[in-house]
């Protein structure tokens, strides 16, 4: 089913029967609103847009969430983006409910391990100094995707993202590099012999303070409302509605450049005729929209100033090629090459046709009259 609102299409989603717009193909080049019922206890709908198959980030995504404490018994969501015609796109649908304290206990424990984890497996004493096998930016960039990794299934109440660990977190690595130690390489998480050493046991509590330093920072985030998955639906390559690609014809008047300065200017005039393409659709690209390739003839032969006639070749008449830029709706206007041929006199009265190309200008009216075809 597809009703207008306030000029917006709207697509109804079927939660029962897992079926988007009864079916039937979902508006394109344009955008819509998107309408379903809410499932009991959800609070936090969150729609990932693929375009073709679900693979990898989706294209678009958009979210919505419970206002307050009212009670709503539907969801709605703009989809803003226009989506391309006649093409298909993945609909995965995810429901989250309120997380409820063991839930957040037992995160808040998971990421803490994985995090203390990941920290001990990437030190060593070495030289006499501390060494981050993996770097210290490549260490911040892993700890960041363990934290969201952890994180994958629960959303933030207030819609805040964990933005990644403080420069406090990378400075306290560099103090731990910076420490100098007295004997050569060991395992700082060796063996047992080496735990009773006083210069490991020193290298761990310098360890363990910056795994503190990290878990405080992960429970800053995760001490708040927090949303969990509850349950997720998928629509796979939902058709959108077939637009056809549009060739524009324009007619209009034209001059090209021959020769000469300001003083003694030499230069045909001509109407023509041609072909627009535009480079992009309005819906996606509103300034390439307006812009476009043109090519065509024009219809009628010029003559320079010595009265020489200003041919073609092939067809007899000069060719043009130009990018056009569109005004005021209807009118064209196009710069470019144009490409024409003169018949010269060479040796033994030979008549040779000599191509040149000239600087082309001109203005047409775009009419409304549009060759359409759909893209199979």
């Amino acid at each position: 089913m597809l009703t207008g609102f306030a000029q917006i299409p709207t697509v109804y989603y079927d939660v029962v029967q897992n079926s988007l717009n009864e079916g039937a193909a979902i508006p394109a080049e344009t955008p819509f609103q998107l309408k379903s019922n809410l499932p009991e206890q959800v609070v936090f709908v969150e729609l990932n847009l693929h375009r073709g198959e679900k693979r990898g980030n989706p294209d678009y995504t958009y979210n919505w969430k419970k206002p307050f404490h009212f009670e709503v018994n539907e969801f709605t969501l703009k989809i803003a983006e226009p989506l391309k015609g006649n093409d298909n796109y993945s609909f995965e649908f995810k429901y989250f409910v309120k997380a409820n304290q063991n839930q957040m206990q037992r995160l808040e424990a998971g990421v803490h391990k994985n995090l203390e984890g990941y920290i001990k497996s990437n030190f060593e004493a070495k030289k006499r100094k501390f060494t981050i096998i993996s770097g210290k930016r490549e260490m911040v960039k892993n700890l960041n995707k363990i934290m969201n990794d952890g994180i994958g299934d629960y959303r933030h109440g207030t819609d805040a993202e964990f933005n990644g660990f403080s420069d406090i977190v990378l400075n306290k690595m560099e103090q731990i590099e910076n420490t100098k130690l007295k004997r050569a390489r060991f395992n700082v998480f060796g063996s047992k012999k080496n735990k009773d050493s006083t210069r490991v046991n020193y290298a761990n509590r310098l360890v363990d303070e910056l795994i503190q330093l990290v878990q405080s920072e992960a429970s800053q985030y995760l001490n708040s409302d927090m949303f969990v998955l509850a349950d997720t639906r998928q629509i796979k390559q939902q058709a959108t509605e077939n637009k056809p690609n549009y060739i524009a014809l324009n007619f209009g008047f034209s001059g090209a450049y021959l020769d000469g300065s300001t003083k003694n200017l030499d230069y045909g005039t001509s109407p023509y005729a041609g072909i627009s393409l535009p480079l992009g659709k309005l819906a996606f690209h509103p300034l390439l929209s307006k812009t476009s390739f043109s090519a065509g003839l024009m219809l009628q032969n010029m003559e320079d100033n010595a009265g020489n006639s200003i041919s073609g070749p092939l067809i007899g008449r000069p060719l043009y090629t130009a990018l056009g830029f569109k005004t005021l709706k209807i009118f064209r206007f196009n710069a470019g090459a144009m490409v024409a041929s003169q018949e010269v006199t060479g040796a033994n009265n030979q008549i040779n046709e000599n191509i040149k190309v000239y600087p082309f200008v001109g203005l047409a009216i775009e009419l409304n009259m549009w060759l359409g075809f759909d893209r199979k």
